[in-house]
């Protein structure tokens, strides 16, 4: 079966195939029969490799879009490495704070460390970018915004209810 240039594995999958057929922009007879009558290889779940990555082909938008996609993606790096846990060894225990008030302002210091974090974390990925700028355009395409991101984001790393309870679970 012949395939376009820019797929280089033998081993697809009708997936791949209707993928690589929706965002390629090349035109070969594969392309035209991938969805009439050439018939996908059997589809078998040992010929994937778990770490393997699929690439989809294409112009990848517009300079926005991409620059858009570059954001959202050093974003989710960051959330991916970030771990909560690290940052509530520098609490102490819970117990010893009595204080709501007291308890909420070691919150609000634990958020604003993360955001100074992740603010670090964007201008060295993204040298040369505003943060007023990329904020600007994650609200302008907040519908674009997976949830996640946008809560971790908006809205800080976690509430102050799940904070709290991680904070009793790992320093009681």
């Amino acid at each position: 079966m012949q395939k376009c240039s820019c797929i280089s594995d033998d081993t697809c999958v009708r997936l791949l195939y209707c993928c690589h057929f929706l965002f390629c922009k090349e035109s070969t007879p594969t392309h035209s029969t991938i969805m009439t009558d050439t018939p996908p290889p059997e589809f078998d779940p040992e010929d994937l490799c778990e770490d393997e990555e699929v690439f989809a082909c294409g112009d990848g938008g517009t300079e926005e879009d991409q620059e858009f996609d570059e954001i959202i993606g050093v974003i989710e790096d960051f959330m991916i490495s970030f771990n909560p846990v690290d940052m509530l060894k520098d609490l102490p225990s819970l117990a010893t704070v009595e204080s709501d008030h007291e308890r909420h302002n070691h919150h609000k210091k634990l958020v604003d460390t993360i955001e100074e974090r992740l603010d670090t974390h964007i201008a060295e990925m993204l040298p040369g970018k505003h943060m007023a700028d990329i904020a600007a355009m994650i609200e302008g395409r907040m519908a674009e915004v997976s949830e996640e991101v946008w809560e971790f984001v908006s809205h800080g790393c976690m509430d102050y209810v799940s904070f709290l309870a991680l904070w009793k679970e790992k320093q009681p």
